[in-house]
């Protein structure tokens, strides 16, 4: 009806749907878009893709012309989005609706109530029991060492090639009591050079374990059983497995760069995403100041960490003061 509110939250970028809601806000709906960050504009270099510039270049514009004001996923995205605008002569407001700091969404599938069904004289097994039965021999095998945990398509801006030089640094060094490295995520771009050097070494001398589309089950078995997480991008809108981790209890190693800062507060290690020796330094850290990790550790227990609910009531409060 006239005057009710879509909020787009989703990606939006497809020709269908531009012009679906060109005719919704021809029929007096008030739209508002949330980005979530301008990477395909603003870093092209490390787009998935030419096709991918182009369309999300041609959706930003025309998105001006059915969109009431803007939201974005953090203050950084926000800064990114009005300079944006304010370079292409549109007149919209921002608001920032930060993402959150909690754990990864364990979804059950349903029963299939077709399928044959267990005894009841069968003795259900408990929860951590269960937990660990219904995941790979791969991340089961994790559980027997210590680990530090990557989350996230493995591709260029997630700079994996210089986290995993920052893993061979210490190594060369004479750290060889370094927990492994594990990266959990999709096969993603221009990510030669990762998957070059894993090749040349064995997979970093057996050090570097990769984990292609972790289950929520896994995951969330993986934040639980890590030494700490990273997130070392050159580029973030958010970055939610810094929250993920946080929300585990688990400190991580993080760039200093973007928008991660907002996320990982002064609960993480924070390194220059551009210097292996700055990522190498952070990581030796968190590994062998057990009391610095800890600290950071009794820290993020007694920090209140931002959930779903809190951005309910952002979104509705942003919602009722632009009626």
């Amino acid at each position: 009806q006239p005057n009710d509110k879509l909020i787009l939250l989703d990606s939006t970028w497809g020709k269908k749907y531009i012009k679906a809601f060109k005719t919704a806000k021809a029929n007096n709906l008030k739209i508002i878009t949330l980005v979530h960050d301008l990477i395909p504009t603003l870093a092209p270099n490390v787009a998935e893709s030419e096709e991918v510039t182009s369309v999300f270049f041609n959706w930003m514009m025309q998105s001006t012309a059915y969109t009431n004001f803007y939201l974005a996923n953090s203050e950084y995205t926000k800064k990114d989005l009005q300079l944006f605008l304010q370079k292409n002569d549109i007149a919209l407001s921002v608001k920032t609706l930060p993402l959150t700091q909690t754990g990864v969404p364990i979804i059950e599938p349903l029963s299939d109530q077709n399928s044959e069904t267990v005894s009841d004289s069968i003795v259900q097994l408990p929860e951590h029991l269960e937990n660990i039965a219904k995941i790979s021999n791969l991340c089961r095998s994790l559980l027997n060492d210590k680990f530090v945990l990557h989350v996230g398509t493995i591709e260029i801006r997630k700079n994996t090639w210089r986290l995993a030089l920052a893993w061979k640094k210490l190594l060369e060094e004479g750290h060889t009591d370094l927990p492994r490295l594990v990266f959990a995520g999709r096969r993603g771009w221009m990510n030669e050079r990762f998957f070059d050097l894993l090749q040349a070494t064995g997979n970093l001398y057996g050090y570097v374990t990769i984990i292609d589309h972790a289950s929520d089950k896994e995951l969330e078995l993986l934040y639980k059983h890590c030494l700490f997480a990273s997130m070392v991008s050159t580029y973030e809108g958010w970055g939610l497995p810094v929250g993920e981790a946080l929300s585990y209890g688990k400190t991580a190693v993080v760039s200093n760069t973007t928008s991660l800062p907002e996320v990982g507060m002064d609960l993480v290690e924070y390194c220059d995403p551009l210097s292996v020796d700055s990522i190498a330094d952070a990581v030796r850290r968190l590994i062998y100041q057990p009391e610095h990790r800890e600290a950071l550790e009794n820290k993020i227990k007694s920090t209140r960490l931002r959930d779903w609910a809190d951005v309910a009531r952002d979104l509705k409060r942003i919602l009722e003061a632009n009626q």
